[in-house]
């Protein structure tokens, strides 16, 4: 028995997005019930939205043809997607440090821009604004907002989210705060890690 089998574009397109064998028809010998026909996907490293094409069979040979004759392939592609990420799950600071500069990675696809909040939960340290700066504050709080976003232009894998530290007199034991990821635009945040424990150590010259 033969049976003609093809592909059909749809979304996806064939010689860019997949493969089929040039063999036209699939033959099935006396007792076969199971025959394979192959289809090569083909990957690149852009990211693209779900896409599909249709195999369908047709003109059988010593056969009838029954539902359904058409199947349609759906090619997904979550590998590719531009994902950012924090590439530590903790970070210790000096309480003197001043400014520190927490690295935002992306991976996957470069093509296209990027932007997501870099923003930071206060924990046990106290996180103020710039422009009332609280005794007994900790860090300098970057808000869930736009004024937190970072930027990746084409090609770019790295940025970084910058977070003052204030320095005191007053001796304390370790706090800690914590940086975040949210609200991606042209891209997601990846599962690791889209939050990082940042602990501010001590100055020990400030004394118990």
């Amino acid at each position: 028995m033969l049976i003609g089998i093809a592909t059909k574009d749809g979304s996806a397109e064939k010689d860019k997005d997949f493969k089929g064998k040039s063999q036209k028809q699939v033959q099935f010998n006396p007792g076969q019930s199971t025959a394979a026909w192959r289809v090569k996907i083909l990957a690149d490293n852009e990211y693209e939205t779900s896409e599909t094409f249709q195999i369908i069979l047709s003109d059988p040979v010593m056969a009838a043809l029954e539902f359904p004759e058409v199947a349609t392939v759906e090619i997904v592609d979550p590998g590719d997607e531009s994902t950012v990420y924090i590439p530590h799950s903790e970070y210790t600071i000096e309480e003197d440090t001043g400014e520190v500069f927490i690295p935002v990675q992306r991976s996957g696809d470069f093509s296209q821009e990027l932007m997501v909040i870099c923003f930071t939960p206060q924990d046990t340290a106290t996180g103020t604004i710039p422009s009332t700066v609280l005794s007994y504050s900790d860090f300098i709080t970057r808000p869930e907002d736009h004024i937190s976003i970072i930027r990746f232009d084409k090609d770019e894998t790295e940025k970084f989210c910058s977070i003052v530290i204030i320095d005191d007199a007053l001796y304390e034991e370790d706090e800690s705060f914590n940086i975040t990821l949210s609200m991606p635009m042209g891209g997601q945040v990846g599962k690791q890690y889209p939050t990082s424990h940042a602990i501010i150590l001590p100055v020990m010259a400030d004394g118990k």
